[in-house]
């Protein structure tokens, strides 16, 4: 997992959800433990216009391995399908309510390739977790206090295509 310390100062999005012109839709996702197999999360209806709330097993975060299944459908053919995945964590600004300073613990790049139009697809993606004395922010982390976004860019090649954001909550 790649760490960045960099902060974001971010405003919030009413819906926190965008979407271009609806040219990726996700169809389900699957979020697994890479070793042994067992569900974590399964969304088998995914609804980009509703703000996004996961409550996922707070145990995910003893996993070495997280395996993640997402079947998505593209309405026009895509030659560089590709996606840069932020994992951030919220941190309120005082005398600043309207503003949410993020702090990003990791980010990833994922590169799919060619998508035929009007085609479904399915694509699958492992995570190897850092040790613990190497995860950024690690130290007196309770993860059913976290207010932790998901922030998910669809590319083609360089050009962004979608963004969706999902808020985690560990159960």
């Amino acid at each position: 997992m790649n760490k960045s310390s960099a902060k974001l100062q971010i405003k919030r999005e009413e819906d926190g959800n965008i979407k271009a012109e609806g040219e990726i839709e996700i169809n389900s996702m699957t979020i697994r433990d890479g070793e042994t197999g067992e569900l974590f999360w399964r969304c088998l209806k995914w609804n980009e216009d509703e703000n996004n709330v996961v409550e996922i097993p707070a145990k995910i975060l003893e996993s070495k391995v997280v395996s993640r299944e997402t079947t998505f459908t593209s309405k026009r053919q895509i030659n560089d399908f590709n996606i840069v995945q932020r994992v951030l964590l919220e941190h309120k600004i005082p005398n600043a309510a309207h503003l949410l300073n993020w702090i990003c613990l990791e980010e990833w790049s994922f590169h799919f390739g060619f998508v035929i139009p009007g085609s479904t697809n399915t694509w699958q993606s492992v995570v190897v977790a850092a040790d613990r004395s190497e995860a950024a922010g690690s130290e007196g982390f309770n993860p059913r206090d976290a207010v932790l976004v998901i922030e998910t860019n669809f590319y083609d090649g360089k050009k962004f295509i979608s963004k969706s954001i999902v808020n985690v909550r560990y159960a």
